[in-house]
Protein backbone atom coordinates (compact mmCIF):
# COMPACT_ATOMS: atom_id res chain seq x y z
CA UNK A 1 0.00 0.00 0.00
CA UNK A 2 1.26 3.33 -1.15
CA UNK A 3 0.12 6.71 0.59
CA UNK A 4 -1.84 7.55 -2.50
CA UNK A 5 -3.67 4.29 -1.96
CA UNK A 6 -4.61 5.50 1.80
CA UNK A 7 -5.23 8.97 0.45
CA UNK A 8 -9.39 9.68 2.52
CA UNK A 9 -10.05 10.46 -1.27
CA UNK A 10 -9.18 7.31 -2.34
CA UNK A 11 -12.19 5.81 0.07
CA UNK A 12 -14.71 8.13 -1.04
CA UNK A 13 -14.61 7.31 -4.51
CA UNK A 14 -13.03 10.33 -5.80
CA UNK A 15 -9.17 11.16 -7.63
CA UNK A 16 -6.46 10.18 -5.78
CA UNK A 17 -3.89 13.06 -4.58
CA UNK A 18 -3.51 15.77 -2.78
CA UNK A 19 -5.89 18.88 -3.60
CA UNK A 20 -3.64 22.15 -4.86
CA UNK A 21 -0.56 19.70 -6.10
CA UNK A 22 -1.56 16.68 -8.84
CA UNK A 23 -5.32 17.10 -8.78
CA UNK A 24 -7.77 20.53 -9.28
CA UNK A 25 -8.27 22.05 -5.82
CA UNK A 26 -11.99 23.62 -5.20
CA UNK A 27 -10.47 26.51 -7.73
CA UNK A 28 -9.26 23.97 -10.50
CA UNK A 29 -5.70 24.94 -9.40
CA UNK A 30 -2.66 22.34 -9.77
CA UNK A 31 1.05 23.31 -9.28
CA UNK A 32 0.75 25.19 -5.94
CA UNK A 33 3.48 23.72 -4.23
CA UNK A 34 5.87 25.09 -7.06
CA UNK A 35 4.29 28.81 -6.98
CA UNK A 36 6.36 30.90 -5.97
CA UNK A 37 9.84 29.45 -7.09
CA UNK A 38 10.25 31.23 -10.26
CA UNK A 39 10.58 34.58 -8.10
CA UNK A 40 14.01 36.32 -8.62
CA UNK A 41 13.07 40.20 -7.21
CA UNK A 42 14.72 39.97 -3.66
CA UNK A 43 17.99 37.56 -4.25
CA UNK A 44 18.20 37.22 -0.51
CA UNK A 45 15.21 35.19 -0.10
CA UNK A 46 15.24 31.61 -1.37
CA UNK A 47 12.03 29.51 -1.27
CA UNK A 48 13.26 25.77 -0.55
CA UNK A 49 10.31 24.16 -0.29
CA UNK A 50 6.50 24.49 0.22
CA UNK A 51 3.89 22.43 2.15
CA UNK A 52 0.37 22.46 1.48
CA UNK A 53 -1.97 22.02 4.30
Amino acid sequence: MTDRDSSPYAAEGRATGRPGIDTPDHRGRTGLDRAGRDLDRNRDIVIRDVELT
